[in-house]
């Protein structure tokens, strides 16, 4: 090759970059080129679960996710993504130049929620009914209690034939654990994997409050006393007075207290008695006659709940909420819901703000919200809703469960199931929600 041809081919590729250049400039910062000229653009990340669902803008089929669709002029879009078998998810987004604008809110992912009939799994009629993780423990008609898995609802374990006509079955801080609620205001405690009632002494069988510390000591609230014992001792000991409530995470106990300026006092359990007293908050006394009741994460978030004012604790009590009917806290989740006249509620962890889920003056008896699905769910007169928590344009929500409204609503541990139980036909049901 001689010299002239080399610079020829060299000349060749220069004015080839030229030209090319400015493309690759506008497509590395976004910029579009339309009849109306240069334009700034964004890109809209989409994915769901399941994946492999219909995107639409403005009605205009635009793929399937996992989808980055790019080059999107800024401005609002319609976004619809729908696949058989789910409802269908819609949200009016704004698209910013040089931006990446995500449709899932509290993660990248979208959660689609199927349509399914709800099914019975369990022919006995179920009087009342808790979760142990993700067993289902419940009473039947003859007053037995009984378990299984929710996995396998076909293979029931009889667990206890209670003695005296239950009110309620509640689960207990620890996990094996449930307690029995007995029509004439008793409970027992119910250990589920050996079948055994855990011996208290009689005097907790009427206890307002109840926890057991990781080494198994018992704390109980009885009227305004504190007092602890230890299963199978049917020894009790009175550790204070004027407690207004109680919680324990591990070997920590907190306890409210009234006519003290030591508002809120937390202490080490140290297998014998309590230990590091400390004050936490200290300001004016609540009185005798308010009810106050103390939550509190796993991670020792702590909120009271005092005459229906809602309190997140921290040097001092920062008010979270008026008007407060009732408080739903799970504490292993760390998610917090709660209800006002105005609707339902939840605690953004993240944030440390209150963000509404749902407007309704009606009395809504339950409501959990569960962040890592993006849906709260909602017993109402109609049924049972599923209620977006990303409150950006067009919340989503469906109704899930069409019934009367008397109904308990359990959520496994695992996310996937729903349990209702139809107090007026006795029948538990599972929907199906991943």
């Amino acid at each position: 090759m001689d010299k002239l041809t080399r610079y020829l081919i060299l000349l060749f590729f220069f004015i080839v970059f030229l030209a090319l250049a400015p493309v690759i400039v506008l497509y590395v910062s976004g910029t579009n080129l339309d009849d109306q000229g240069y334009n700034q653009t964004g890109v809209l990340d989409i994915q769901s679960e399941p994946s492999n669902a219909e995107i639409f803008l403005n009605d205009e089929a635009a793929g399937s996710t996992p989808a980055k669709i790019r080059f999107v002029n800024q401005g609002t879009y319609q976004i619809k993504i729908s696949k058989p078998g789910y409802w269908d998810w819609n949200k009016d987004l704004y698209v910013k130049s040089n931006q990446v604008t995500y449709a899932g809110f509290n993660s990248d992912l979208i959660l689609m929620l199927p349509k399914n009939d709800p099914q019975v799994i369990s022919q006995e009629l179920i009087t009342h009914a808790t979760l142990q993780e993700n067993n289902l423990v419940y009473t039947d008609s003859q007053n037995t209690i009984k378990t299984f898995a929710v996995s396998r609802p076909e293979k029931i374990r009889t667990v206890l034939a209670a003695k005296q006509p239950i009110a309620d079955l509640k689960p207990s801080h620890k996990p094996e654990l449930i307690e029995i609620h007995y029509t004439d205001n008793t409970m027992d405690l119910l250990n589920v994997n050996d079948n055994k009632i855990e011996a208290l002494p009689s005097q907790f069988k009427q206890a307002d409050e109840i926890f057991i510390t990781r080494d198994d000591a018992v704390f109980a609230k009885i009227g305004q006393d504190l007092w602890q014992s230890k299963p199978g001792s049917g020894v009790a000991n009175k550790i204070s007075s004027q407690v207004a409530s109680i919680y324990v995470i591990e070997n920590t106990l907190y306890y409210v207290q009234f006519n003290s300026p030591d508002l809120l006092v937390t202490a080490q359990w140290d297998g014998s008695k309590l230990i590091n007293q400390q004050t936490l908050v200290s300001q004016q006394p609540w009185s005798e006659n308010q009810k106050v009741t103390l939550y509190s994460t796993a991670r020792r978030e702590l909120f009271i709940l005092a005459d229906q004012n809602l309190y997140r604790v921290n040097q001092n009590l920062e008010l979270v909420a008026e008007q407060v009917v009732w408080v739903d806290l799970n504490s292993v989740r760390g998610e917090l819901t709660y209800r006002t006249p105005t609707g339902i509620w939840f605690y953004n962890f993240i944030s440390s703000k209150t963000v509404q889920l749902y407007r309704s003056s009606e009395d809504l008896p339950k409501a959990t919200v569960r962040t890592e699905l993006g849906y709260g769910f909602i017993a109402t007169p109609s049924g049972i809703l599923a209620v977006e928590t990303d409150t950006r344009n067009n919340q989503n929500t469906y109704l899930i469960y069409n019934s009367s409204p008397n109904i308990k609503t359990l959520i496994t541990n695992n996310n996937e199931q729903i349990l209702v139980l139809n107090q007026d036909t006795y029948q538990i049901s599972q929907i199906k929600i991943k």
